[in-house]
């Protein structure tokens, strides 16, 4: 575990980075950011109007699922929120036709929160793309022969929009990395963005591209601890020297009332594919907005990568590989503001 025990640090998680630590933390659920209060007179009041954290209403969930014929080797999945409805948080999940697991032969290669401002009507169109391609057998997780073929399973791919009335400060932000280290033309690529002074991150989102005709999958795509930020890692295969790129995006908003970064149970074997999840929890009314996922493994580069980060609920996560891995541990997380009276 030593290699799984040292890719801890791109966790951020505080104190020592031995597993029985990560298991407690891991576990943690962290306080919820206090709402500021001011003081008496209408001039404080107006302060407190505009200082206060603000409340997410009018919470909807929104699915779409792939048109593609089942035999397709790449789908598209798109959920639209509707019409004055802003995107706070979403995820996809591949599953087999009749709604069995793909078994880590079938991976989520975009995961993408997206807003654009129509101009003439003067509204945005928000929602939540997703892609996942199948993984070809045999040359997916090294230099072997590509001509084994592709899943021989039917699947789908299903998309998730949670969809909001406007908080304040929402806004989708991004930002690009290159790889980073290669062998045999495996790559690895890592990238954070940063909501900025005042903001949290509601919802997730990104991918890890190759170059030419290469390949890859995200096996890492998660909040930080404080909800400052979004890191995503990822690891493929490349047809050339230009290697990955990694995009990551981070919904923000300004830090919302009840709002709460919730990490699930560690879940640890040596299983082709394993599931994982977290929940919101109910000890206080709560809203799911945003999904994570982390996978740790002990190869250098890569080859675990997600197949599911679905919020229903609770936020079910899954990876998997094709080849017989090593030990290795996936774990969930999930993004929780408070209920208010207009939020199912």
């Amino acid at each position: 575990m030593t290699r799984i025990r040292s890719a801890l640090s791109a966790l951020s998680l505080p104190g020592r980075r031995t597993l029985a630590v990560l298991v407690a933390l891991v576990g943690l659920t962290l306080p919820v950011v206090p709402v500021a209060h001011a003081g008496s007179g209408s001039a404080r009041a107006v302060e407190a109007r505009a200082t206060a954290a603000p409340v997410l209403t009018g919470v909807i969930v929104v699915t779409g699922s792939s048109k593609e014929p089942y035999a397709a080797a790449h789908k598209t999945a798109t959920a639209t929120c509707p019409a004055g409805k802003r995107i706070v948080g979403g995820g996809a999940r591949t599953t087999t036709r009749y709604g069995g697991s793909t078994q880590g032969a079938v991976a989520l290669s975009v995961v993408q929160p997206y807003s654009v401002y129509d101009q003439a009507r003067r509204t945005y169109n928000d929602g939540y793309f997703t892609r996942a391609d199948e993984r070809i057998l045999g040359r997916a997780d090294g230099p072997g022969d590509p001509t084994n073929g592709p899943y021989p399973v039917e699947w789908i791919l299903t998309a998730r929009a949670i969809c909001a009335d406007y908080i304040s400060g929402l806004q989708v932000v991004s930002s690009v990395g290159n790889d980073y280290g290669d062998r045999d033309n495996h790559f690895r690529a890592t990238k954070r963005v940063d909501c900025g002074a005042g903001r949290s991150v509601l919802g997730t989102g990104g991918y890890v591209f190759g170059a030419d005709s290469g390949f890859a999958g995200v096996s890492r795509l998660r909040s930080a601890n404080d909800g400052k930020s979004v890191r995503i890692l990822g690891g493929g295969i490349a047809n050339s020297s230009r290697g990955l790129e990694a995009v990551v995006y981070a919904i923000c908003a300004r830090t919302p009332v009840g709002y709460q970064v919730v990490h699930g149970p560690l879940v640890e074997g040596d299983a082709r594919r394993q599931s994982a999840s977290a929940s919101c929890g109910t000890d206080r009314p709560r809203v799911l907005t945003g999904a994570g996922l982390t996978v740790l493994e002990q190869e250098e580069f890569p080859h675990i990568w997600a197949d599911a980060m679905f919020p229903s609920g609770r936020v079910t996560v899954g990876a998997g590989t094709t080849s017989n891995p090593q030990s290795w541990i996936l774990a969930a997380t999930a993004i929780c503001v408070a209920r208010s009276a207009t939020n199912p």
